[in-house]
C-alpha cells in the first residue's frame, strides 16, 4: 500500500504564524507541527505527495524535515534548520534555512533559503504576505531553485483562505508559474483541513487538486 506522506503550508495556530511553503516565522520553543498532503494532476494522471514536521529546538532555532514523492520523479528528503534574521515587532519576520538532502538516486544537495513575512489587519479580518525562495544545490552541479508569494486571510476562528503564486526553474525540470488558491478548516485544537486548486500559468497548463492537513502541538 501505498502512503501519502506530506507538509506543505505552516500554520497559524503557532505564534500567529500563517502557513506558507518556507515561511519566515519560527516554532514556540518544544511546539511541533506536522502536515501530510496530496496533489493530483487532473488529465495527466500525476501527484506529488509530501510531508514535512518541524519542532522548536529553542526560541532561535527551528528543525525540520521535508519529503517529497512525486509521480514518476525522483524521491527527495531535506533535513534543515531555520534561524531568524530579524524578528521586531510591527516590522516583516525575515529567516534564513539551511539544509541538507538527497534523492533516491542516491544524489545528494544543499539547501539554502530566505523567507520574509508579516502579518497584516484588514477591514475584512486579520491577514498575512510572505515571500520565500530556496535553492537546492545538487553536488553534481544539478541545481533547482524556487519562489513563492502568499497572502492569506482569516475569514473567522477556523476558516481561512489562502492565495500563493509558485515559481521555480532549474536543471532537470521545465520553468513554471503557478496559481494556488486554498481554503483551510480548523477541526478541533491543532488540526486544520486544506483543500486547493493549482493551476498552471506559465510551463505546464494543467490544473490540480490538492488536499492536505495541518496538525499541531
Amino acid at each position: 500500500m501505498r502512503f501519502t506522506l506530506a507538509i506543505t503550508l505552516i500554520s497559524f495556530a503557532l505564534l500567529g504564524s500563517p502557513p506558507a511553503l518556507a515561511d519566515p516565522w519560527l516554532r514556540a520553543d518544544g511546539a511541533w507541527f506536522a502536515t501530510i498532503s496530496h496533489e493530483t494532476e487532473a488529465g495527466h494522471g500525476g501527484s506529488y505527495d509530501s510531508a514535512m514536521v518541524e519542532w522548536g529546538l529553542s526560541p532561535g532555532v527551528t528543525l525540520g524535515l521535508d519529503i517529497g514523492l512525486p509521480t514518476g520523479g525522483d524521491a527527495m528528503a531535506v533535513a534543515y534548520t531555520r534561524l531568524p534574521l530579524g524578528q521586531a515587532t510591527g516590522r516583516p519576520a525575515i529567516a534564513a534555512e539551511l539544509g541538507a538532502g538527497t534523492k533516491n538516486d542516491g544524489q545528494a544537495f544543499a539547501r539554502v533559503g530566505l523567507a520574509i513575512g508579516q502579518g497584516i489587519e484588514t477591514g475584512l479580518g486579520d491577514g498575512w504576505w510572505s515571500l520565500d525562495g530556496r535553492a537546492d544545490m545538487g553536488f553534481d552541479n544539478n541545481s533547482t531553485g524556487q519562489m513563492d508569494a502568499t497572502a492569506g486571510l482569516h475569514l473567522s476562528d477556523r476558516g481561512m483562505v489562502i492565495l500563493q503564486l509558485q515559481g521555480g526553474a532549474g536543471q532537470g525540470i521545465d520553468s513554471y508559474v503557478n496559481l494556488a488558491p486554498s481554503y483551510a478548516h480548523k477541526f478541533g485544537d491543532g488540526t486544520h483541513i486544506e483543500l486547493g486548486l493549482t493551476t498552471g500559468l506559465i510551463g505546464d497548463r494543467g490544473t490540480g487538486v490538492k488536499l492536505g492537513s495541518w496538525l499541531s502541538f
